[in-house]
């Protein structure tokens, strides 16, 4: 039977989270918001969050040990933020941060600006050095910050050192380019690179890879992999490989054949070491391993997680995700220690027993919290209650209920009227289920198996612009989503209905006015999908749609 753990804490976020990380020793809790705030919320005691308002929203933040915050803005730079809400430093970049990566005891770190420059730089804001060159989209850092690596949109990668000499280049296996899907470097400094080849490859050379590279810059090894990978995490034993296609696989040191960890069914959105066990995030779930496919618990998060951040040890972790439906939108981070004592359920529904921001703590059989109260309290009745509740209480026990004659007896009679009441409805379902099979088993399951993406072209945006009177904004549609198969292709088009780009996020500058944009994606089924999101940036002589494509 599944095994669930409870969680911690709750935490409430007035909107969508787009950054969150925990202190390296778990009590303290920071995220940003769509409502451009940062927020503190130490988990030592029992108050409320603290919230400073930024300058513009963050995707990128990083606890630093002074509890200070490190962000990452979308069109301007990268600051450092005291717990009183004040700039202490600043690092100079262009049109924003779109990758943040720092060591682990977050001494270094480095930074891909909105012009695809690298930045390495120290906890005190001191810039170490500053790569330029290609047009860089991914990043890692080494563990002790000696050295980091660059990859461009041509799959060519550069192993740097800390003082901006480059190691060694690692050019595409195809000649049409690769494309760099995961980088991360293992305790001992090996960088391990995940790619895929965008050309067809001849029978000697792999389509989907690990690249291994050593400290100096020498390629130790290539290992085929089945799906691209999502993320990897360097362990001390080889390297953790969370896929797109839900599968996890551990490849270990001077052993020919991966271990099968895990097959979720879904993009593995990240993958950890949790003592000798794994924990992995996927699709709604997180998921403890204390052996390959042997699993210890699930838990469900109400969003798809997006973000997962643990303390040094490894003993809190926080989870946070968004369904991408603005109409059954919960914005919450919830905190779980793995450790917890984990307990069986009947069924995977269970897994959101109490979760009151989803059925108001009660699901199965019993009433939820809203019905139970509208019964023990008329006056808070609703009249969508009232039909509710007329719907199952007989004439005279409805009379009993308007009047509010009822004692606390008739409302213990009501309450089990109504419960049997859904049992019984609950019992009907089942006696259709062999019929509902029936049904399923005459229905070509082939015509119905592919599902759509979720397109996602972000939120919508207020901006002020900058001192030349233009604004530089990212359109981001990499929150984007696809559950059965992959995304192929992407275009972007303005409001007269005209491409301007065909990449997941591209960058416009854009004068004053109300500009619209909308991302549509296909996927590798055939299914396709859109979403739309406007701009308005603030400032005199506004105008229609008027921007220059910056960036792609």
């Amino acid at each position: 039977m599944p095994h669930r753990i409870e969680a911690l804490r709750r935490v409430p976020c007035e909107s969508r989270v787009r950054a969150c990380d925990l202190a390296r020793d778990g009590g303290l809790l920071i995220w940003t918001d769509d409502a451009c705030n940062l927020n503190y919320l130490n988990l030592d005691g029992d108050g409320n969050a603290k919230s400073f308002p930024l300058e513009e929203e963050v995707d990128h933040l990083l606890c630093l040990s002074n509890n200070s915050v490190l962000v990452g803005t979308i069109s301007r730079d990268a600051h450092c933020i005291s717990e009183k809400g004040e700039i202490l430093w600043r690092i100079n970049a262009a049109g924003g941060i779109e990758q943040l990566v720092g060591t682990i005891d977050r001494t270094r770190f480095l930074a891909i600006d909105g012009m695809r420059a690298a930045i390495l730089f120290e906890s005190d804001g001191n810039e170490i050095c500053r790569h330029t060159g290609r047009q860089y989209i991914l990043s890692a850092i080494r563990p002790d910050g000696g050295a980091f690596a660059l990859a461009d949109d041509t799959g060519v990668v550069e192993l740097v050192s800390s003082t901006g000499k480059i190691i060694t280049t690692k050019q595409p296996r195809s000649s049409e380019g690769d494309r760099i899907t995961a980088m991360t470097f293992r305790p001992d400094g090996v960088l391990v690179i995940a790619s895929e080849c965008n050309g067809l490859t001849d029978s000697e050379t792999p389509q989907i890879a690990l690249d291994c590279i050593s400290n100096n810059g020498e390629h130790l090894h290539t290992v085929e992999i089945d799906s691209n990978a999502s993320v990897l995490f360097g362990t001390t034993q080889g390297i953790l490989v969370g896929m797109e296609n839900g599968d996890v696989e551990e490849h270990k040191i001077g052993k020919t054949e991966p271990i099968i960890w895990a097959k979720t069914g879904y993009e593995v959105k990240d993958v950890r070491p949790h003592d000798d066990d794994i924990i992995v995030g996927s699709w709604f779930h997180l998921r403890r391993y204390l052996s390959p496919m042997e699993e210890a618990w699930s838990i469900e998060h109400p969003g798809l997680i997006d973000r997962v951040s643990s303390d040094s040890g490894g003993r809190m972790i926080a989870i946070s995700g968004d369904n991408r439906n603005d109409y059954t939108r919960i914005d919450r981070i919830d905190l779980y220690n793995p450790d917890s004592q984990r307990f069986e359920i009947e069924d995977d529904d269970a897994l959101l027993i109490d979760d009151q921001d989803l059925f108001g703590g009660a699901v199965g059989g019993n009433i939820g919290t809203d019905l139970t109260d509208a019964l023990e309290n008329t006056e808070n009745a609703t009249n969508e209650d009232f039909e509710e509740i007329e719907d199952l209480l007989t004439e005279e026990e409805m009379e009993i209920y308007r009047t509010n004659q009822a004692s606390e007896d008739d409302l213990d009679d009501l309450l089990s009227e109504l419960e049997k009441d859904v049992d019984s409805e609950h019992g009907n379902i089942s006696q259709n289920e062999g019929i509902e099979d029936l049904i399923e088993g005459i229905i070509d399951d082939d015509s119905f198996s592919s599902l759509p993406p979720i397109a996602d072209a972000g939120q919508d945006r207020v901006i002020d612009v900058d001192e030349d009177g233009t604004a530089m904004v990212t359109l981001d549609g990499r929150s984007s989503q696809c559950s059965d198969g992959e995304i192929e292709s992407w275009e972007w088009r303005d409001s007269a209905g005209l491409p301007i780009g065909d990449t997941s996020a591209l960058k416009v500058r854009l004068r004053p006015g109300t500009h619209q944009f909308t991302l549509s994606v296909l996927s590798s089924k055939g299914m396709a999908s859109s979403d739309s999101v406007t701009v308005q940036i603030k400032g005199e002589q506004e105008s229609d749609d008027s921007f220059d494509v910056l960036l792609k």
